[in-house]
């Protein structure tokens, strides 16, 4: 029996007490690519990025399948995607039409040979819409003391934080207003707030600001 990959196999024939020989590769492939988690899931939210994780060795096309309530099925290639143990391969695609409205997708995925498809996702709603954040205080270029309000209002429910210097601090999930003294070492800060809405989108402002102990 021939095994998976690429088999080298010699023909060898008799035609009258001549012997001839055929070099002859042949490629065997049994096993499906793999498709192992898609994102995003059913009741989830989509900004219009698509991902797939997978395992095939031997990849040669990734397309995704997508369509709105009252459409047929829309193809997208994917590219860049590597063959490989699992990897991730995702896109990008304009649903700004579809904004607040379900669609339903699924994953294709082919080697040489075979191919896998994905179940259908269902009810996976479409945000392309930012959230927007509105900084009452602190106000960038001002001075302030150690105890510092912090008075944040975000256009949607989303998460907020904010990074500095010493990393990222998390301030509220599923908020829309923020409102708490927050204590700061003396000197300049630089700081940029994030608010990012179940669907990924995000909005960023950057502020500067004096500290005085």
């Amino acid at each position: 029996s021939l095994r998976e990959g690429l088999n080298n196999i010699i023909v060898r024939g008799n035609n009258f007490g001549n012997i001839f020989e055929i070099g002859l590769q042949v490629f065997v492939d049994t096993v499906k690519p793999r498709i192992k988690k898609v994102d995003p899931k059913r009741n989830q939210f989509t900004n219009g990025t698509f991902k797939v994780v997978y395992s095939e060795s031997d990849l040669q096309s990734v397309r995704l399948y997508w369509k709105g309530n009252d459409s047929n099925f829309t193809e997208v290639i994917l590219s860049n995607c590597e063959s490989g143990e699992n990897k991730e391969c995702s896109i990008t695609t304009d649903l700004n039409a579809y904004n607040n409205e379900d669609i339903a997708y699924f994953f294709k995925l082919n080697d040489k040979i075979n191919e896998a498809n994905s179940r259908i996702i269902e009810r996976v709603n479409v945000d392309t819409i930012k959230p927007i954040i509105e900084v009452n205080s602190p106000e960038d270029g001002l001075v302030y003391g150690n105890r510092v309000m912090f008075s944040i209002n975000i256009s949607e429910s989303a998460t907020l934080s904010y990074i500095n210097e010493a990393g990222i601090l998390n301030l509220c999930r599923s908020c829309s207003t923020y409102n708490r003294i927050i204590t700061l070492p003396e000197g300049s800060h630089d700081i940029t707030l994030i608010a990012e809405d179940k669907a990924h989108n995000i909005d960023s402002v950057d502020l500067s600001f004096e500290v005085l102990d």
